[in-house]
């Protein structure tokens, strides 16, 4: 079901995070769902008005009309300055709701709701972000960094010596199939996995930047942000051009509650996209 739109959410911030949401669920490869597509067409040969099914019972009803085990339904809303979002699996057969989960995004931008996706995806489907019993499940499971054995050092080029229009160093073959691979661990929400991947290219490529901005990503999804400010710093300073790492960087030291320099990065990443458009 698209997620219903709650106080402060506009409704084509809601379409969006509701299809992302439904991409994660297709991504963790356990699901078969049914597109946007054919759920409206089915409930239009049925002449079912979809609009303000918001309740259990009829959210059961339209899952009934499908033919489905299970339908997600949930919400999204805003309290102050913190999103809320609420997702809740239905078994359409018994009828209850089989699990209820709630990810919180505190004074974060839009675009941070898509991490907030990520993580509440793997929350309520246990596949990717875990939790311990006892912990409140507003709270991911830290991924923990494998202790490697690497002796190489990595040697950062000062500014005089890069030139600032030079583009990330070319990859190789196998150097970019490590990287797709740790991306789709990252993108299927199974973030200890793609750690490990993602440490596994940097050892082997050490001044591989996007390893680093890969490894600040996973850090920052799980809410562990001085690690993912350290990453994001090494990426940078690897290739000054990755404006993805700058932007996440500038969202990071904001969770910390640092403005000054969460504006300080993320007027350096626009500056440099600006100057590379022209």
């Amino acid at each position: 079901m698209d997620l219903e739109a709650k106080e402060g959410i506009s409704a084509g911030l809601v379409s969006t995070l509701s299809d992302y949401f439904r991409t994660q669920l297709v991504n963790t490869n356990e699901f078969t769902m049914v597109t946007r597509e054919n759920m409206q067409e089915i409930l239009k040969e049925q002449k079912f008005q979809l609009s303000g099914c918001t309740s259990k019972e009829c959210i059961v009803e339209v899952g009934q009309l499908l033919g489905v085990r299970k339908i997600f339904a949930g919400s999204i809303g805003k309290a102050g300055a913190t999103y809320v979002l609420n997702i809740k699996l239905i078994d359409v057969q018994s009828g209850k709701i089989e699990k209820a989960t709630t990810e919180e995004c505190a004074k974060c931008e839009e675009d941070t709701l898509l991490v907030s996706v990520k993580n509440i995806t793997g929350k309520i489907t246990g596949i990717g972000v875990a939790e311990k019993a006892e912990e409140k499940q507003t709270k991911p499971k830290e991924v923990t960094e494998k202790k490697t054995a690497v002796t190489k050092t990595i040697v950062i080029p000062t500014s005089a010596e890069r030139k600032e229009v030079e583009v990330s160093r070319p990859m190789g073959i196998a150097e970019k199939n490590m990287l797709a691979k740790a991306n789709q661990l990252y993108e299927q929400g199974k973030y200890d996995d793609a750690l490990g991947a993602y440490q596994e290219l940097r050892d082997k490529y050490i001044d591989n930047a996007l390893a680093w901005y890969g490894m600040g990503a996973v850090f920052y999804a799980n809410k562990m942000y001085d690690k993912a400010i350290d990453r994001f710093q090494t990426a940078i300073k690897l290739d000054p051009n990755l404006t993805t790492a700058m932007h996440w960087l500038g969202n990071a030291y904001e969770k910390k509650g640092n403005k000054q320099e969460a504006a300080k990065y993320r007027k350096m990443a626009l500056e440099k996209d600006l100057k590379t458009k022209r």
